[in-house]
């Protein structure tokens, strides 16, 4: 199982002072999660590799389109960092009646953010109990209910998640100068 660091915060202060509590040399995926306010300070850093906006808020939405934890500023600086979108069963699985319709076209939002942006998108089942975990067919089934297509939902289950941890493996190789520019031994050249 792999571990991961997640970041909590409800403050930009504590937000970036939390950057400096993860080592550089960690191969664990940064998770930040939250308010739409720690989701920006997150995707312009170069050390975060998931960010996951809060869908089960309770505040209104509004007028034209749904306060959906993210707009085109944190997607767009998301894409150009290399950073994905998580999209959690269990929030909608957790919630029920007019809430989980809430959660799930919030999500349907983001979704659509997402793809127009060109974001990586990754589906995980989100549980904190092993009752909770759901088998790769139905976060298929669950990605197509939140808009996502056939091919994309595939690939948000099991080549973005892979991309996401070469990214933080890659941070602990000293090799690696910034992303895509690697130092290649002498004897792989020749």
């Amino acid at each position: 199982m792999t571990e991961f660091i997640d970041i909590i915060s409800d403050k930009e202060a504590a937000l970036r002072f939390g950057w400096d509590k993860v080592p550089e040399n960690s191969e664990c995926p940064v998770i930040v999660e939250g308010s739409p306010e720690r989701l920006k300070v997150a995707t312009k850093k170069a050390g975060c590799d998931i960010i996951c906006p809060d869908v089960s808020h309770k505040e209104g939405d509004f007028m034209h389109q749904k306060n959906s934890g993210m707009d085109t500023t944190i997607v767009r600086d998301a894409q150009k960092n290399g950073i994905s979108v998580l999209f959690r069963f269990s929030d909608a699985l957790d919630s029920y009646g007019k809430v989980r319709a809430l959660v799930l076209s919030r999500m349907r939002q983001n979704v659509l953010l997402c793809e127009k942006a060109g974001c990586t998108m990754i589906l995980t089942s989100g549980t904190q109990n092993s009752i909770g975990v759901r088998a790769p067919k139905e976060l298929i089934a669950f990605g197509k209910i939140i808009g996502m297509d056939d091919s994309s939902a595939k690939s948000a289950i099991s080549t973005n998640p892979a991309i996401a941890l070469k990214r933080a493996r890659e941070r602990k190789d000293p090799n690696v100068v910034a992303n895509g520019v690697v130092i290649m031994p002498k004897e792989t050249l020749d």
